[in-house]
């Protein structure tokens, strides 16, 4: 099984994403979440082997985007991945 985690807060875009990773991949899980916070607290439980991340995010539900939101979480799961 192949774990993948799309971090975006477009759901259209997202589902695209998805829908075309399925019509490829037969033994997929994809998650998908809006927010850096969300995507934080999935990797705490969840190993991905592949994260496709938006670079323009909010940091949690309700806050307006991060211009550079993505690149942030992805500093910080380089940085302490378990964290």
């Amino acid at each position: 099984m192949i774990y993948i985690l799309i971090v975006d807060d477009e759901y259209s875009k997202a589902k695209l994403i998805s829908d075309l990773i399925s019509s490829v991949c037969v033994h997929v899980n994809i998650e998908h979440v809006t927010t850096t916070q969300s995507a934080r607290k999935l990797t705490r439980e969840i190993t991905f082997d592949l994260m496709l991340i938006d670079i323009n995010l909010p940091s949690s539900v309700g806050s307006a985007p991060n211009l550079l939101g993505g690149m942030e979480l992805f500093d910080m799961l380089v940085v302490d991945p378990y964290s």
